[in-house]
């Protein structure tokens, strides 16, 4: 039992997942306690402002994927930060690459504080006009500025992390990194629910549920000047040497972009049947896209953890290694996303029975969007396969994906959920047909391997959502 427990602390994958458990948890707890001692008005405003944390993760795209492949490159010995397994190859040292490590660390800090800037510009602009009409319906105003304004000051500690984040990432301590994230997530998910039932002050609530960041800032700080951080400035000396200011910023805005595109298509869809749904209706669709949005980041937790290994991989040219990993992390992707899919319209079916009455879609419904959510899972998966190169496609995988679920819907009068479920399967295979485009010349990704990573997976989820929809109607 022991070695399990043990197994599972210090494995990258189960990490990560427990960072996105805790995550949705820090969401989850608080909200049962906001129902039953505050206004209607104090718990919408809440839910408003923590929407905006999509927006800081929106900000930063794909830079914290990025600082983590150019880190792992130099830690593996390379002296590039782009370029093919030949490439880096031709440059490999023994032992990591420290100087340039440094570099990087040194870009990426100022790169990251750009980026809190921007985001402190957007929330006292853009945000404070977002949130200005809820802010006047609250019973307390000035509470409400409070809360706002903790929001704004804690979330910064969230960019501020990311370049330490991905130096723990690239030296090997993913676990210990991820396994901070997730006591820091537990940590507000635990104290926030019991502080606003002492105190009744959501801005003590609120501030509670971000606090523990400052706490994980120190640690993480701590731990990575323990395991070699350094910056130095990025001052180019040599002609070999490669700007990292402009490779950073070249990956930066398309990573941002794609993003943005793939929030705005997970959520689209639900701000389009806003305009004519009913409450109830609107309440049910959104709340399966929620889901489907925590199945989708659960089920990739496994490939995130593994990156760094897969980069390093890629820069010491041993591309069987990567593909072998490559194999088992997919395979246990797609596998995981069945088995989340099935067993949710039989969990609603037991709350209703025991009378907890949660609307929610019909059966026929979840089946075609647990089959869009399968077949977009897997395009993404060799998306972050096909990023190992440091080549970043997200913003035109999104962006097609976006267009084709999207625009039909637009040119329909209040289309139906079937058409919307429909669409969003239609717009998944292109989109994932792109993906796995990009690691077939990449890296010769066989494509008989698809049988077993998509096409089962999916006849799974089929063979046992299909008679649910006679069963629970």
């Amino acid at each position: 039992m022991l070695k399990v427990v043990r197994h599972y602390w210090h494995s990258p994958g189960a990490m990560t997942a427990s960072s996105v458990v805790a995550r949705a948890l820090a969401m989850a707890l608080p909200l049962p306690v906001l129902y039953a001692y505050f206004d209607t008005s104090v718990v919408s405003f809440w839910l408003l402002i923590i929407t905006f944390q999509a927006i800081i993760g929106a900000l930063s795209g794909s830079l914290p994927t990025i600082s983590m492949q150019m880190l792992s490159y130099a830690f593996a010995g390379s002296d590039r930060l782009t370029g093919s397994t030949a490439d880096h190859q031709a440059t490999q040292t023994s032992g990591p690459n420290r100087r340039l490590m440094a570099r990087v660390n040194g870009q990426l800090r100022i790169v990251f504080l750009a980026l809190t800037v921007l985001w402190l510009l957007f929330a006292t602009t853009g945000g404070t006009a977002i949130i200005s009409r809820s802010l006047s319906a609250l019973p307390d105003v000035e509470q409400g500025w409070m809360m706002w304004a903790a929001f704004i000051i804690l979330s910064i500690l969230r960019l501020l992390v990311q370049p330490l984040m991905a130096f723990l990432f690239a030296v090997g301590e993913t676990a210990s990194a991820r396994r901070a994230e997730a006591c820091t997530w537990l940590a507000g998910a635990l104290l926030t629910p019991l502080l606003l039932w002492i105190t009744h002050n959501p801005v003590i609530g609120l501030a509670s549920l971000y606090a523990p960041f400052v706490v994980q800032y120190f640690v993480v700080r701590r731990w990575a000047r323990k395991h070699g951080f350094e910056c130095t400035s990025s001052k180019i000396q040599s002609e070999n040497e490669q700007p990292i200011l402009s490779l950073v910023w070249q990956r930066a805005w398309r990573g941002t972009i794609g993003t943005f595109a793939g929030m705005f298509t997970l959520y689209g869809g639900g701000f389009i049947f806003a305009q004519y749904a009913s409450a109830s209706d609107l309440a049910a669709f959104l709340l399966a896209l929620n889901i489907l949005g925590f199945i989708q980041q659960f089920a990739m937790s496994p490939l995130y953890g593994a990156m760094p290994a897969m980069a390093a991989y890629y820069a010491n040219g041993n591309e069987q290694k990567l593909l072998e990993l490559a194999d088992r992390i997919i395979l246990k992707s797609s596998w995981l996303t069945a088995a989340m899919l099935v067993p949710v319209p039989i969990a609603f079916a037991v709350a209703h029975a025991i009378g907890v009455d949660i609307g929610f879609v019909p059966v026929s419904i979840w089946l075609m969007l647990a089959i869009a959510t399968m077949i977009a899972r897997f395009g993404a998966t060799h998306l972050h396969l096909f990023a190992v190169t440091n080549e970043i496609k997200l913003h035109i995988a999104n962006g097609l994906f976006g267009c084709l679920y999207l625009m039909p819907l637009m040119f329909v009068d209040r289309p139906s959920l079937t058409l919307f479920a429909a669409i969003q399967v239609g717009a998944a295979i292109p989109y994932a047909i792109y993906a796995r485009s990009l690691t077939l010349r990449a890296f010769g990704y066989a494509l008989q391997r698809d049988i077993w990573a998509i096409v089962l997976p999916i006849g799974a989820a089929m063979l046992l959502l299909a008679p649910q929809i006679y069963w629970l109607g």
